[in-house]
């Protein structure tokens, strides 16, 4: 478990913030998404009979391409994800942490006020 020298509530890691940002993100790929089935149209309409050089079309060159873009958007979802999961085991440390601190800080004050009676 890392050291983080918390000692108050205002030192812990804003996961919430972090939440907002990755789901903020995550959402933005669904432009991916949409622009990969836009791609796969466009591969539908530029078959053999509307478009082909040498007897082959764009459709395969089409339809790979828009798997590549829906596998990054996919990878990209899952990094996003592993940063607020990493977020949350962060907060979790810390708190476990400042209820540490503040374990000691109880110790300490009974300790001294059983050394004044």
């Amino acid at each position: 478990m890392a050291h983080y020298g918390i000692t108050s509530e205002s030192q812990l890691i804003d996961y919430a913030t972090i939440r907002s940002g990755c789901v903020a993100y995550v959402e933005a790929l669904e432009g991916f998404t949409t622009a990969a089935q836009q791609i796969i149209e466009a591969g539908t309409i530029m078959n053999k009979d509307a478009l082909s050089v040498d007897g082959a079309s764009m459709q395969p060159v089409l339809y790979e391409t828009a798997e590549q873009i829906g596998k990054l958007a996919n990878d990209y979802a899952a990094i996003a994800n592993g940063i607020y999961e990493q977020a949350i085991a962060i907060y979790n440390e810390q708190v476990a942490e400042l209820n540490e601190y503040y374990r000691q800080l109880a110790a300490q004050q009974a300790a001294k006020q059983n050394n004044g009676k």
